[in-house]
């Protein structure tokens, strides 16, 4: 199964998550039987799905630990240090694992794919360390109503993927610096942290 899910993965970032026949992910896979596609996942928006969900424990896992170190280190209220923190979580997959750099491409691809909208059943519990970014960051800046904060946070996640995603497909892992993290997590403060003109605070 896990085979079959990595394979998907490269197809997907290679060529297109809509443009890769599931007969294709089978034959790469080396699988004999046809039908072990679909008696595993269902669909398409099922393999997605899966693979969401096995990478995503894994990043939310590195994600927690650097939160952790910013609270033992007195730091949960420094906005730019919780966003460093979150986003470097990505980076560092992107950089030490070989699958990272498909990861990405697929992330990208299925926040706007018409066929994938509806998959929207990702675990809550691997997806933890955002909601804890999000609630960090309420916190530090607690003048800036939380719909707002919300639809900033949507804007700053989108944001950090598409970008890495563009230097990937650009330039491949060596695009991937601690200068464009540096990038990365300073217009990400700057956008969340911005005073709404205009507006009274709640």
């Amino acid at each position: 199964v896990t085979l079959l899910l990595e394979v998907a993965e490269r197809l997907f970032a290679e060529n297109g998550v809509e443009a890769v026949s599931l007969s294709r992910i089978v034959d790469e896979g080396g699988q004999r039987n046809r039908s072990a596609l679909h008696y595993h996942f269902g669909s398409r928006a099922g393999i997605v799905l899966q693979l969401l969900h096995m990478r995503l424990r894994h990043i939310n896992a590195i994600r927690h630990q650097y939160l952790d170190q910013l609270e033992q280190k007195a730091q949960a209220d420094d906005v730019r240090a919780i966003i460093h923190a979150t986003t470097r979580a990505l980076f560092e997959v992107v950089q030490k694992e070989d699958w990272g750099i498909y990861y990405v491409q697929v992330l990208a691809q299925t926040t706007l794919s018409p066929a994938l909208r509806g998959v929207d059943g990702v675990d809550p519990g691997v997806r933890d360390g955002l909601q804890r970014t999000l609630a960090l960051i309420g916190k530090a800046l607690p003048d800036i109503p939380a719909a707002t904060l919300r639809q900033r946070f949507t804007f700053m996640t989108d944001m950090v993927i598409f970008s890495l995603a563009r230097v990937l497909r650009e330039s491949g892992k060596k695009g991937v610096t601690t200068t464009l993290l540096t990038q990365l997590v300073d217009f990400s403060t700057a956008g969340i942290a911005s005073p709404i003109k205009g507006r009274a605070k709640r």
